[in-house]
């Protein structure tokens, strides 16, 4: 028995294999010459064969294999075969990767005498499989594989049966594949419109914008800018928008002013890159309502100066739904570090340099009243110390600062601990004391550890440049048991600074302490001077009386505050032996002292010069002053 093998039909096919397999008998192998021929040179018995011809290459490409086909002998005699593998593919057209935009026009070499049907198989990106009758194009089958919209790999392969040869070819169990690629390539998934899903109140304005990333996501905002389009489209029903010249994609929205209940409609932009469209749709609700109310969210109150912390800021009408409006933040002092904000996440950045405590302040206006409305955050920034940390000062900013040093923990107890420091609002009782009072802030050391868990302390560090004078002052902490501030050891006073370098307990208040002034009122100032009823600081009005009140006998001296003509007629009694806490009465404040210019019977006082008696007492002394004063009206 001969076989001659060919690729087409005056093409040869050497070195092909051919297995001649069944029938009790053992298994033949042959390969062709170089004219395609092979023989059998053992007489087969009569029975049923099992044929499998095979071979890698052809002149073309990758030679679809041929399945096992059946060969049956009736009788003792002379047989020659005829067959062909006619199908190849050249895999150089699948070396590179497809963008995802794309569709893939796949090629299969043939005979042009070869006209039986192709299928070609493929399984997608998303593991799904489908199947193509190929084209029969003269020496080629052709078929397209669709764009696949995302990255991935597409593995495919082809079935033939050819009644003209009786043969079947199928390459399923050796498929060929190519990438896809969307890299650089809009994703319409990813890409957004902000802000999303906005609900305005009428006549309100608002700024819209894409950010355009590829599946990878890649930012292609730089490259839409520069090479790219945005075209913006709105129902009309719900207001006009308007196009910025130099930013293609951002565009102005004005909500429609006739008041009609809730109406909504859709915002579109059609964004095209090199020939790669996307359609992005934002749903945009129109409803008649006022902003009532901000509120701030987050996962938490504080944050490690270290890192970084996102807080969400949502406005509320009067309905309770949720608003998209424009807010507005305080910045923070550059010492306490950075405040972003990107729609309504807003995102705190810490100095890493910064320890304390702070009010995160927002606000926005209420599109159709304009009426403000306001939010606050409380934020605490705290130092984390661990066996990593090394020295290091930290600043309150209020002059005060944090000194940390090395190993300051026990590692074998606890691997972290946290340390806070704040400035207080110091009750009056703390804040002078019979004999001493407190200068400048009271500052709250606290961590979230307990004292034994630490070998060393950490120190502080204050800032006396902007604090009095006086004979006497140190860094003292405060003791809940005697209700008094104790004189803190190691004290230590350099140019404008005062510090201690371990406190003695980690969590306490600590504040710079003065011996107090002996009985005084002090640093007296009567303003304006002359004055009229009329004028007005704070909520007092007429003469104000600033004064800073000592006693080193009393926390609470006793005042008497009188106002005589020149000849010495009482003319008002503004306080009587009134207790007032030590300490510095301002000009408005609501505790210190003034004249309205009126008599003890409510009169107006007559215009002309008076004199204001000023008397403090203590359990000792007492002290006495004489100023003059002009009213006029």
């Amino acid at each position: 028995m001969d076989f001659f093998i060919s690729q087409d039909d005056d093409i040869p096919l050497s070195e092909a294999i051919v297995r001649i397999s069944g029938n009790n008998t053992e298994d033949i192998l042959l390969v062709t010459n170089g004219e395609g021929y092979c023989s059998v040179n053992n007489a087969l018995h009569t029975g049923v064969y099992s044929v499998m011809i095979s071979k890698e290459n052809g002149n073309f490409g990758k030679i679809i294999p041929a399945l096992p086909y059946e060969l049956r002998l009736d009788s003792l005699a002379y047989y020659i075969q005829e067959k062909q593998l006619p199908l190849q593919f050249d895999e150089t057209q699948i070396s590179e990767s497809v963008p995802c935009c794309n569709s893939k026009i796949i090629y299969l070499k043939k005979p042009l005498s070869y006209q039986s049907p192709v299928i070609m198989n493929y399984t997608d990106v998303n593991g799904e499989s489908h199947e193509i009758q190929m084209i029969n194009d003269d020496s080629v089958f052709t078929a397209a594989i669709p764009p696949q919209l995302s990255s991935g790999t597409v593995s495919f392969w082809f079935h033939s049966y050819s009644n003209e040869l009786d043969m079947t070819f199928d390459n399923e169990n050796s498929p060929f594949s190519f990438t896809v690629y969307s890299e650089g390539i809009p994703d319409e998934n990813l890409s957004v419109i902000i802000p999303h899903q906005p609900v305005f109140v009428y006549t309100q304005q608002a700024i819209f914008e894409t950010h355009i990333f590829d599946d990878y996501g890649n930012n292609l905002d730089a490259l839409i800018d520069s090479f790219g389009t945005v075209q913006w489209i709105l129902d009309s029903n719900i207001g006009t928008i308007e196009n910025f010249a130099d930013e293609k994609r951002k565009v102005k929205f004005i909500a429609t002013s006739e008041v009609n209940g809730s109406i909504e409609g859709t915002l579109s932009a059609l964004i095209t890159l090199e020939n790669n469209s996307i359609t992005l749709n934002e749903n945009i609700q129109i409803k008649d309502m006022y902003l009532a109310e901000l509120v701030i969210t987050g996962e938490s109150d504080e944050v490690e100066n270290s890192d970084q912390i996102s807080l969400t800021v949502s406005a509320f009408s009067d309905s309770g739904t949720t608003l998209t409006i424009p807010l507005e933040f305080e910045q923070v002092p550059e010492f306490m570090g950075n405040i972003q904000m990107t729609n309504n996440i807003l995102t705190y950045f810490p100095n890493q340099n910064y320890i304390g405590q702070f009010d995160i302040n927002v606000w926005a206006f209420d599109p159709r009243t304009n009426n403000k409305i306001s939010a606050s955050q409380t934020m605490t920034v705290f130092k984390n110390i661990n066996a990593e940390t090394d020295y290091d000062t930290l600043s309150t900013g209020e002059g005060c600062d944090l000194l940390i040093y090395p190993q300051m923990l026990d590692t074998l107890q606890i691997q972290q601990a946290k340390l806070y420091l704040k400035s207080v609002q110091a009750a009056p009782f703390k804040q002078y004391s019979v004999k001493n009072e407190i200068n400048g802030k009271v500052f709250n050391l606290n961590s979230n550890r307990i004292q034994q868990f630490f070998l060393t302390m950490p120190g502080l560090k204050f800032n006396t440049e902007n604090i009095p004078e006086h004979d006497n002052i140190y860094i003292a902490y405060w003791d809940n048991n005697s209700l008094e501030w104790i004189e803190a050891e190691d004290n230590f006073y350099q140019e404008n600074e005062l510090l201690i370098s371990q406190v003695p307990y980690i969590s306490s208040d600590y504040g710079v302490v003065s011996n107090s002034s002996p009985l005084g009122i002090y640093d007296l100032k009567l303003r304006p001077n002359p004055f009229t009823p009329y004028d007005q600081i704070g909520d007092n009005m007429g003469l104000q009386i600033e004064f800073r009140l000592s006693s080193n006998r009393s926390r609470y001296p006793k005042i008497t505050a009188e106002i005589y003509t020149i000849n010495g007629t009482l003319v008002r009694t503004i306080a009587k032996n009134l207790p007032m806490l030590k300490g510095n009465y301002r000009a408005g404040e609501a505790e210190s002292l003034y004249w309205d210019g009126k008599t003890d019977e409510g009169r107006i006082a007559r215009n002309g010069r008076y004199v204001i008696r000023l008397i403090a007492e203590d359990t000792k002394n007492r002290k006495e002053l004489l100023k003059t004063i002009v009213l006029i009206k």
